[in-house]
């Protein structure tokens, strides 16, 4: 008599699975707490690409890399040398790194703060204060020291106050 063995185990698509449904867990878990934490996003992503390196996993059970775990592997500092002397150009330089960081944090809210420019300024003629700042951006901002010599100068978002920081 000839009976057909009895398999034991989990298969790996079903391991897969569960992995999947924790993953998916602890998302809505942190989303439904208003925000995703720094460190929380760090390890969601982190254990993303280990199940994506690690196991191999059909191309149809891969989830795609959201778009925050994108853009912190790719988070570098940009920085940007002003060319002009004119005051009143590099102010409007200025407000334009103003806008473009609030569009890719304030806007959204990342929730963190977020170092977007340094902004090297070789020269100027004149000062380049907050008002003149305000005249280029209607973005929410605040200006530490006005510009008057050469400095380097930096963007960033500071998510307590929701407010762009030139400092």
């Amino acid at each position: 008599m000839c009976s057909k063995p009895v398999k034991k185990g989990i298969a790996l698509s079903t391991i897969a699975y569960m992995i999947l449904a924790l993953v998916t867990i602890i998302v809505v878990i942190s989303l439904i707490s208003d925000k995703i934490y720094p460190s929380m996003k760090k390890a969601y992503c982190s254990m993303l690409k280990g199940i994506r390196t690690v196991f191999p996993l059909p191309s149809q059970l891969k989830t795609d890399v959201p778009s925050f775990c994108a853009e912190e592997e790719n988070r570098r500092i940009e920085s940007v040398e002003i060319e002009s002397r004119d005051a009143d150009r590099i102010a409007f330089n200025v407000a334009a790194y103003i806008t473009a960081c609030w569009e890719k944090t304030g806007k959204m809210d990342v929730g963190q703060e977020t170092l977007c420019y340094e902004l090297v300024i070789k020269d100027v003629n004149g000062v380049v204060d907050e008002s003149k700042l305000k005249s280029y951006t209607n973005v929410p901002f605040r200006m530490a020291n006005s510009i008057d010599r050469p400095m380097s100068i930096a963007i960033k978002y500071d998510p307590q106050q929701k407010i762009i920081e030139v400092i």
